[in-house]
């Protein structure tokens, strides 16, 4: 398909009704604001996705930035393989081909997918509903995972526009299944994300290589409420972890600990930290 700023109601429901073994139209772009929700009106945007299909397994996502108006020369952001039916693998550009993401569908709904994302060594780390895999736009209920396999945040999705976010405590025991009583930061929890802010540096360095986005750190909040193995919830090359353990490590406050039937216990939390960078579209 050709690029337009003007996309019909109707065309718009055809691709979202997508078979599970095609991949997309040979060629569609998408729109995307300064907070990473997807628009359909090319004058508003500052990012735009174009999606080309190369051949009838493998797609591949190109990004262009806007800059006083004009789009900026586009470049290469991830490649797809089709690899069985509704299976994909996804390369994110630069990356050697062992390091990938498996991108399945495991439903199909009204409006787009449900999907699940994980690394090259099968850890799941997404499952979501999705209006389109390619790029991958949010809309619906989402949640992520750590390495661990634990779930470190639930959000509510329109348009790739997150509209509300919790982060679960999971008791450090792992036969506890239930708590009664959460931990509870000084001053609530809109003072625990102020006191994140007030410490989180974004490196000259990783700003200067393109680095940005979001991060989860996680760490534990013992039976004193003290914050301590604070670590990155995902372990990877993120230049920004380091970056974001120490904000975390910075804030001296203690927690109210947890509790199960008035025992104080220890519990993992997530606090998810963003660094002001152009959104990388359709792979995390």
């Amino acid at each position: 398909m050709l690029n337009r700023t003007k996309i019909s109601g109707a065309i718009i429901f055809c691709i979202f009704m997508l078979s599970f073994t095609k991949l997309t139209h040979a060629q569609e772009t998408f729109y995307f604001n300064s907070k990473g929700s997807y628009i359909r009106v090319e004058d508003k945007a500052l990012y735009k996705v174009r999606v080309a299909q190369n051949n009838e397994t493998t797609t591949s996502l190109f990004q262009s930035d806007k800059n006083k108006n004009k789009w900026k020369k586009e470049r290469l952001i991830s490649t797809a393989e089709m690899i069985s039916k509704g299976v994909y693998k996804v390369y994110s550009n630069g990356e050697s081909k062992d390091k990938f993401q498996i991108r399945a569908v495991l439903d199909t709904l009204n409006i787009g997918y449900k999907v699940k994302e994980s690394d090259e060594n099968g850890n799941v780390f997404f499952i979501g509903e999705v209006l389109t895999l390619f790029p991958l736009i949010m809309h619906g209920k989402c949640s992520t995972f750590d390495d661990a396999g634990l779930c470190m945040a639930n959000l509510n999705y329109l348009k790739n526009k997150c509209i509300s976010e919790t982060f679960p405590f999971h008791a450090f025991d792992a036969n506890i299944n239930e708590l009664t009583k959460d931990p509870e930061f000084p001053g609530g929890y809109i003072n625990f994300r102020r006191a994140i802010a007030a410490n989180v540096k974004y490196p000259i360095a990783a700003q200067e290589g393109g680095w940005g986005g979001q991060i989860y750190i996680k760490f534990l909040i013992n039976e004193k409420g003290e914050i301590r193995q604070i670590t990155p919830a995902r372990v990877d090359k993120n230049p920004l972890n380091k970056a974001g353990m120490q904000a975390i490590s910075s804030i001296k406050e203690k927690w109210q600990p947890a509790e199960v039937n008035g025992e104080k216990v220890a519990v993992w939390h997530y606090a998810k930290i963003t660094f002001n960078a152009s959104p990388i579209l359709g792979i995390r």
